[in-house]
């Protein structure tokens, strides 16, 4: 095995022990951190490839597919329902149509952010009246929370789409809509990664992204 491979290797197992956080103490107690992490790893390939991460010549509505069939097994499993399985699938299928590519730059990112760089999406235009018109100009701290704003907006929103046809049998459920406010893109620019189909930036915010919302499925379906 390659020293990149096991380097590629190692990166991955640190990404999908992210989001143990999530869970706190007493649950990382109560789930076993195989689990736990085996989860992520799942969640966060997946999104991944719907990303892109594979040329496997099915195109970008494949892709889709591909992250929105295993979430909507898992979001009907936990719920108890295999019948929900084809209804989640296609509000995570559906969820993807809201796009929050405007928003996908944080850290050295935004240090070759493009002037005409769009900076809103259907979803975030309010970020206007509360911030005033983006400007390439702000500080580094403020451009930060404009994008955290509008890709944690955009997260949840997807988030609450894909739980809420659960909801009515598992309320707890719900729960993993949090996942959204995860600062994915924020660490995906932070974290050094030189894998071909993990690049730093948004290829590891995908990974994370979609790590946490498993891991948040799977804590959320124990809660009250």
């Amino acid at each position: 095995m390659s020293e990149r491979v096991r380097r590629g290797l190692a990166l991955l197992v640190v990404l999908a022990m992210l989001p143990t956080p999530l869970a706190g103490c007493a649950s990382a107690l109560l789930v076993p951190m195989a689990t736990i992490s085996g989860t992520a790893m799942a969640g966060g390939l997946l999104y991944r490839q719907r990303g892109g991460a594979l040329e496997l010549g099915i195109g970008t509505q494949g892709a889709r597919l591909v992250w929105a069939v295993p979430t909507g097994v898992l979001v009907a499993g936990l719920a108890g329902a295999w019948w929900l399985v084809p209804i989640v699938t296609g509000a995570a299928f559906a969820s993807q149509m809201l796009a929050h590519a405007a928003h996908q730059r944080s850290g050295v990112g935004l240090e070759r952010e493009p002037d005409t760089y769009r900076q809103t999406t259907p979803l975030t235009g309010w970020l206007v009246a509360a911030f005033g018109p983006y400007d390439t100009a702000w500080p580094a701290w403020r451009k930060e929370l404009w994008h955290y704003a509008g890709s944690s907006t955009v997260e949840v929103v997807r988030a609450a789409l894909i739980v809420g046809p659960a909801l009515a049998l598992d309320p707890g459920l719900g729960w993993a809509i949090l996942a959204g406010l995860f600062p994915a893109y924020g660490l995906g620019w932070r974290i050094p990664s030189d894998l071909p189909e993990l690049q730093q930036g948004s290829e590891v915010a995908e990974f994370l992204t979609g790590a946490v919302f498993f891991v948040a499925l799977m804590l959320a379906a124990g809660a009250p």
